[in-house]
């Protein structure tokens, strides 16, 4: 009999878990459709590329504004398991925004292991705080920002507003997770720990579901009917613990699988993009549920 590692999981199952392309058959071409539309992007709308958030070569970001001078603002932060993909392949969420009438900040960072989770919120963290001061400059309205992450950027996002307690993120309005991780303990227990370097310590302090009360406001969990088992499970547990909290404004499950789920935000009017409004409090408020396949 195999031991189990982790919950009911033996360690092919924990690393499958944690490894989404082996969730998705087309994951590949999946991707490339990202970058893709993403380049279709930057071709169609008027944007600030690369412009310096930080001092660093990855401390650059993105900036598509509204059509409308004083939008609020959505920061996204991509996925790619923290070590790959950048933010010219995620172009494309701007889009919906734009038809929204919201400005866009996407931020690029460093990527593991040549940085550390550490280093890497604290990039997420200086991005926020460089978007709240240079706003209104922009064109966007800097007491009206949003924070928006998928995959292992939703991971980030929440991160940077937990990690060290909420002191100087207070500003972020919302925030939205699609896809999330957010308990590293298991993530250290499978084949991702080769690339991760954390003490115990740090573990607990960049795992958001342990550091919930530290959630500074109102939080929207979302993910897809096929993402993974563990990816699936932590977004249950993660928002039963930010309810309790009082900081859950919707938790929803779309159909979907782990890529694709985040092509929604090439449509304004998908089911995706209006949640995501919902959760900014730009149209009446959902109810707080889980749609079941």
């Amino acid at each position: 009999m195999t031991d189990q590692v982790f919950l009911n999981y033996t360690q092919d199952e924990l690393d499958r878990n944690f490894d989404q392309r082996a969730w998705v058959d087309d994951a590949d071409q999946l991707l490339a459709r990202h970058a893709q539309l993403s380049e279709q992007t930057r071709q169609r709308l008027h944007h600030l590329p690369d412009i310096a958030y930080g001092t660093q070569v990855d401390e650059v970001l993105d900036y598509f504004p509204s059509s409308r001078a004083g939008a609020p603002l959505v920061v996204f932060i991509h996925g790619g398991a923290w070590r790959h993909l950048t933010k010219a392949d995620y172009s494309f969420v701007a889009n919906a925004q734009r038809s929204a009438g919201i400005a866009t900040v996407i931020p690029e960072f460093s990527k593991l292991p040549g940085a550390t989770l550490p280093q890497l919120t604290a990039q997420i963290r200086r991005a926020l705080h460089w978007t709240r001061l240079n706003a209104a400059r922009l064109g966007a309205d800097s007491d009206n920002i949003h924070l928006l992450g998928h995959s292992s950027g939703a991971h980030l996002a929440m991160a940077a507003l937990t990690a060290d307690g909420s002191e100087g993120t207070a500003f972020v309005r919302s925030i939205t997770c699609i896809s999330g991780i957010y308990d590293l303990g298991p993530v250290m227990l499978s084949a991702r720990r080769h690339y991760i370097d954390l003490s115990a310590d740090q573990v607990r302090q960049l795992s958001p579901q342990h550091q919930v009360h530290h959630v500074p406001c109102p939080a929207a969990i979302f993910f897809a009917s096929r993402d993974s088992d563990e990816f699936q499970r932590q977004a249950r547990e993660f928002s039963a613990g930010l309810r309790a909290a009082g900081r859950l404004t919707r938790m929803e499950r779309f159909d979907a699988n782990h890529y694709d789920v985040v092509d929604m935000l090439d449509n304004p009017q998908s089911p995706l993009s209006q949640a995501l409004l919902q959760a900014m409090g730009m149209t009446a408020p959902g109810r707080d549920f889980i749609i079941q396949s």
